[in-house]
């Protein structure tokens, strides 16, 4: 084993079996290990032997995991040891199945901005907690926020924070950080607090909602001298689609002076609550009942669960005088009766409710004279006189419930339990111990949404969903019969009416040579959004010279989908939108459109393909297969050039009788490795440095 590196399958520190590698970083590699002695999955941190080596970073990171152990919060990853093993420093942590914040931007791009503000709030829920115990993070960054199959977020790596009140552990003048998340002060060096991980969070949520961090440069330095010296762009410039007051709080957390920032995370919090509330509204007046409804059903248990006390007592009591008469015969007219308990030892409503036990629960008692005969009555009196007990009904113990708390974004949705109404979104319900089917319904502009889950016995469970809106465009033209194209692929001829899967895009109107051709962007609100639009005859007299030529010369050009000529091309055609493809054997092909308003005269340069490799790395031995054709067993094999599309990789252990099958996407000059552990069946993709 080499230091500061684990090979899946083995065991480390006679304790930790290596499932996976999760990632790497400026600290060192992070696996997901089994906790033999424990048996329970953690998250185990190898330390870089150059970091490991410095004797004063490890006393610093063992005081700092010392702070960091000290937040208890669902929100913050657990922090457990700092050891030593084999000559390597590690950190075991908490392990979170699912992805960090950065693979989720990378692979939905711009998040939705429900999806941003749940997260955003969650991300301030954990920072508040340990900013209250003076403890800062200060390398707060998308890469150390997971999010976990439900939705949860943890930060990680408070490991490397700072407490305020400590001296001496990390020094002021030391830059620590990454360069596109820093704030200004860390930049510089300079003393941190609470609002360095507020500008932190500034520059998550600008990626959260545009795809992109706010700065970007070729060097750190270069980035850094951006973050200390130029204003931060507009989010809504990157995405028209992000709402004002989402861009104002963003542009706050990312103000250069901190005294211009929030505070602390919880105005953040407040803040973002309150944009929540508006983008968001609840249903009127439904917080206001839902107080309502939980103040009646305290009030109900406060007086219902004495009262059913009392009424078991005064039944027992009942019982007894009833049994008592019974023994003792029927009083004779003018007979007195002398009671076997003094009158005053029993309040004189219990003495009424006794007298009336017997007509009003018959169950409980005797047999009535008219059912049965006197020596019927004589035998049962006997049966009371030798010690025996009445007949009682058999109580049965219901078995505890368990709740859900069921809420939605947007709020208001319909739920369906078991396909019955329970009511609208945000619902918190008392439900016997099983397994629901929930439907989530609201309105045509949202999907209808199923799922099923699993009340357990006196457990409360959470269940948040996101409702995904639909976006459906219904397209009319004058005259009818246009072809109408959205991102330039062919959707019909209008009148149309198609469900998109986004609510932007770009929108294609063409009816022939005779008419003028129609192009708009679009941007749609979830559910039915109509449009009409009236195309423009074209005159037979104006006619516009199109030349298209490429570099290299005598590629392949089609024009709005005709038949392929060789380039150079040359071609009359009337005012509009045309879309133009090329393509050449081993260059990137070109798909774009081009606008005639006159004589148009465009050279397109050609890209040259260059190989994609794959690496391959498997644990133990396999033979590889590239679609199917066998390329030989790895290792030794390691590397292959292909050229750029799409692959089956397959994995063959002959050995362990066991195949895995991966596919991957390659383009120009890619670089990806495929790591597999045959045993497990578990596959990884890593994207590696450009070729050059």
């Amino acid at each position: 084993m080499l230091l500061g590196e684990l090979a899946t399958g083995n065991t480390f520190a006679e304790r930790y079996l290596v499932i996976e590698e999760l990632g790497r970083g400026g600290m060192g590699r992070v696996y997901r290990v089994l906790d033999k002695k424990l048996d329970v999955e953690i998250a185990l941190k190898l330390l870089k032997p150059e970091i490991a080596s410095d004797q004063r970073t490890i006393e610093r990171f063992k005081n700092e995991l010392k702070l960091a152990r000290m937040i208890s919060h669902s929100h913050v990853c657990r922090m457990f040891d700092l050891s030593e093993a084999q000559g390597n420093h590690f950190i075991t942590m908490e392990y979170v199945p699912g992805e960090d914040l950065k693979n989720t931007i990378q692979r939905l791009g711009p998040l939705s901005i429900g999806k941003v503000l749940s997260i955003a709030k969650q991300i301030c829920e954990g920072l508040a907690v340990a900013h209250r115990l003076d403890i800062i993070h200060r390398d707060l960054k998308p890469q150390n926020i997971m999010i976990d199959q439900k939705g949860n977020v943890r930060i990680m790596d408070f490991g490397i924070s700072r407490s305020l009140k400590a001296r001496g552990i990390t020094a002021d003048g030391i830059m620590i950080g990454t360069p596109e998340y820093i704030s200004p002060e860390q930049a510089e060096g300079n003393k941190v607090d609470p609002r360095s991980d507020i500008y932190s969070l500034g520059a998550i949520l600008f990626e959260m909602v545009t795809g992109r961090v706010p700065f970007e440069g070729d060097t750190t330095l270069s980035i850094v001298l951006k973050q200390k010296l130029e204003p931060p762009p507009d989010p809504r410039r990157l995405n028209p689609q992000v709402p004002k007051e989402i861009s104002q709080v963003i542009l706050k957390c990312l103000e250069k002076q901190r005294e211009r920032r929030y505070a602390n995370a919880e105005a953040l919090y407040s803040e973002l609550e309150k944009i929540e509330k508006a983008l968001f509204p609840e249903e009127p007046g439904r917080a206001k009942r839902k107080e309502e409804k939980t103040a009646a059903r305290k009030s109900y248990q406060k007086f219902m669960i004495p009262g059913i006390i009392s009424l078991a007592a005064l039944m027992v009591v009942g019982g007894f005088f009833l049994i008592k008469s019974v023994r003792e015969g029927k009083a004779g007219a003018g007979e007195e009766k002398k009671p076997a308990v003094a009158s005053e030892q029993i309040p004189k409503e219990k003495t009424e409710l006794a007298q009336r036990a017997p007509q009003e629960k018959k169950d409980l008692t005797l047999p009535a004279p008219s059912e049965k005969t006197e020596s019927d009555q004589q035998a049962s009196l006997k049966k009371v006189d030798s010690g025996s007990q009445p007949p009682q009904k058999s109580l049965t113990t219901t078995p505890p419930s368990g709740s859900i708390e069921i809420s939605t974004l947007p709020e208001g949705a319909g739920i369906y339990l078991n396909n019955a109404y329970k009511g609208k979104a945000p619902l918190t319900s008392e439900l016997s111990p099983g397994t629901y089917k929930i439907q989530l319904k609201k309105s045509p502009e949202y999907k209808e949404l199923t799922d099923s889950f699993t009340v357990k016995a006196g457990e409360k469970a959470s269940k948040q969903y996101t409702l995904v809106p639909v976006y459906i465009l219904e397209i009319r033209t004058v005259p009818e019969g246009a072809d109408v194209f959205i991102d330039g692929v062919l959707k019909g001829k209008a009148p149309l009416k198609i469900e998109l899967s986004r609510n932007v895009g770009n929108l294609e109107i063409k009816k022939g040579e005779e008419w003028l051709s129609h192009s708009e962007s679009f941007d749609l609100k979830p559910g039915i959004n109509s449009i009409q639009r009236f195309l423009q005859q074209i005159p037979k007299s104006i006619k516009y010279n199109l030349s298209l030529k490429t570099n290299p010369a005598e590629a392949r050009i089609s024009i709005d989908n005709g038949p392929f000529v060789l380039s150079p091309v040359n071609k009359q055609v009337g005012p509009g939108v045309y879309n133009i493809k090329i393509e050449k054997e081993g260059f990137r092909a070109i798909q774009e459109s081009v606008k005639v308003e006159a004589d148009l005269d465009k050279t397109f340069e050609l890209t040259k393909l260059q190989p994609a490799k794959i690496r391959f790395n498997v644990q133990p031995f396999a033979d590889v297969y590239i679609n199917d054709r066998l390329i030989g067993e790895v290792p030794p094999v390691n590397t292959q050039e292909v050229p750029e599309g799409k692959y089956t990789i397959k994995f063959v252990s002959s050995r362990l009788n066991k195949t895995v099958n991966v596919e991957v996407e390659v383009k120009s000059g890619d670089g990806k490795e495929i790591r597999v552990n045959m045993v497990t069946g578990e596959s990884k993709i890593i994207e590696m440095q450009k070729v050059p």
